[in-house]
């Protein structure tokens, strides 16, 4: 527990090695959610996690529980914590208006970002517009109160050791009073995002659910999904140095259906931000003969970052491998060049008829 003006919040870092990956999550969400994630990451860096105020371990925090209040609270977090920079900036969800800000207030900080079926700051307009005409979020100029739905469920696929401690933490007072005080204010929070300039360029990774957060029986749930997909093309568009993957066996809970390939893109978020080319990044993989994490359970919508070099399959950077290795042991000439066809460093998604 870190004090942070009169208050104390909860963060839990592991692993040693710079940048250090912050992990911050959806709305209502815990610390103890990114376990599935942070133990595998840490191997190889330090990672951390935290409970916003409110949430989790941490104290209670002043009003109003805004995007801006909240990265503030998370930059004296990181101080107070003598967690130095430069930072991989994680969010799920909500969490992702936590790493957008942030990078926007201070890039000089910012190393990478990953963003996890994350919110965007125009949602709430955009599905309040027709043909949806949905109202997702309350309005400043909507009298009344913000319900928080009874005792709050665990997600599902969280592991079943974390299950009891989370309910218990997520039903305190204090949590469900956080939670509808950052829903209440979730309109501000875009706004602030919005309204707060351009991501520094960094590299950054967007994970979209692959899986309809509502049932096919819902005749709402292809415009929804549709529109969602396009805000998660926005977010990857930020930068020019990114890459847009679909997680194709996740619903929302992309970090505890598929931890793997999230740490998968974070870890090579991390890489890149370290100064590994991403040349250099496919050499490795092919030396270790495995597929990217990110290509598990993935399907790649967009890349402009070039994990797997341009025009490269992962074929083709194992028998480059092989041929530099066999030069350089005088075993035999060239084994060939490789296969230009442009084979499967992108490749389109296509959501059939659902989309």
């Amino acid at each position: 527990m870190v004090d942070v003006g009169g208050y104390r919040l909860h963060i839990d870092c592991r692993g040693e090695g710079s940048p250090t990956v912050v992990m911050d999550a959806g709305l209502g969400g815990l610390s103890l959610e990114w376990l599935p994630v942070q133990q595998p990451l840490s191997r190889q860096g330090r990672v951390c996690s935290y409970d916003r105020a409110g949430n989790g371990w941490s104290d209670p925090g002043p009003q109003p529980r805004t995007a801006a209040v909240i990265v503030e609270e998370l930059h004296t977090l990181l101080i107070n914590a003598a967690v130095p920079g430069p930072y991989v900036l994680v969010g799920h969800s909500y969490g992702g208006y936590t790493a957008q800000l942030f990078a926007e207030r201070y890039p000089e900080l910012t190393a990478g970002i990953v963003l996890i079926d994350s919110s965007h700051p125009a949602q709430v307009a955009r599905f309040l517009a027709p043909p949806l005409s949905m109202n997702t979020a309350p309005g400043k100029d909507v009298e009344g109160i913000v319900l928080t739905g009874g005792v709050p469920m665990p997600p599902a696929h969280l592991p079943d050791e974390l299950r009891l401690p989370s309910m218990m933490l997520m039903s305190q007072h204090k949590a469900l009073v956080t939670a509808a005080q950052e829903f209440l204010y979730f309109r501000d929070s875009g706004d602030e995002v919005r309204n707060s300039g351009r991501l520094p360029p960094v590299p950054l990774v967007v994970i979209t659910r692959g899986i309809a957060e509502r049932g096919a029986m819902d005749p709402r749930t292809p415009l929804i999904e549709s529109l969602w997909l396009q805000l998660q093309d926005e977010l990857a568009a930020m930068s020019t140095r990114a890459v847009h993957l679909i997680a194709t066996h996740s619903g929302h809970h992309i970090h505890l259906d598929q931890p793997a390939l999230v740490a998968g893109a974070i870890g090579m978020v991390r890489d890149l931000a370290r100064g590994q080319s991403a040349f250099s990044l496919g050499l490795a993989l092919a030396a270790a003969e495995i597929s990217p994490p990110l290509l598990t359970g993935a399907t790649w919508r967009s890349n402009t970052l070039q994990i797997i070099p341009d025009g490269y399959s992962l074929t083709d950077l194992r028998r480059l491998l092989a041929a530099r290795r066999a030069r350089s042991a005088n075993a035999g000439p060239w084994l060939g060049a490789p296969d230009y066809s442009r084979a499967a460093a992108v490749q389109r998604v296509s959501f059939g008829g659902m989309y």
